[in-house]
């Protein structure tokens, strides 16, 4: 084990302030709708975390609490597609949401338009019916 290792964040640690983030964004326009809620549950089980552990970190969310831990640089574009899709998810996009993202995209070490340009793709691309999967899946290999 590196000296490195020792002082940087656990992939859990990492993870879960992943969540946190996400409920930062989710509750920027003050209202946690189910759909965000199971969108939020969908992202968890991905990282294989409970419903449990993720209703846990929904109960004890304080915004000062979120980290912004970067992830390993592969875990980047992960983290960076599905915290601006969940914008989208409940089909109301709040300037709120916008601001917060462009925020936490500079966190990620992406340029604040990015937000746009991943919002604009994941709507069309809903729009010819092209899954969620298929967007992240292009767009990772054309940004990464």
């Amino acid at each position: 084990m590196s000296l490195w290792n020792l002082f940087s964040p656990g992939k859990r640690a990492r993870e879960e302030d992943f969540i946190r983030q996400l409920f930062h964004l989710a509750l920027a326009d003050d209202d946690l709708d189910e759909v965000e809620m199971e969108y939020i549950h969908g992202l968890g089980d991905k990282l294989g975390l409970t419903r449990e552990r993720v209703n846990e970190l929904r109960d004890q969310y304080v915004e000062g609490d979120i980290k912004y831990l970067k992830p390993p640089s592969g875990e980047s574009f992960f983290t960076l597609f599905y915290m601006i899709n969940l914008i989208l998810v409940d089909e109301e996009v709040h300037n709120k949401e916008l601001i917060i993202a462009k925020q936490m995209v500079l966190k990620l070490g992406y340029a604040p338009d990015t937000v746009d340009v991943i919002l604009d793709v994941i709507s069309r691309n809903q729009a010819n019916n092209i899954s969620v999967e298929e967007t992240y899946k292009n767009l990772k290999e054309r940004l990464s």
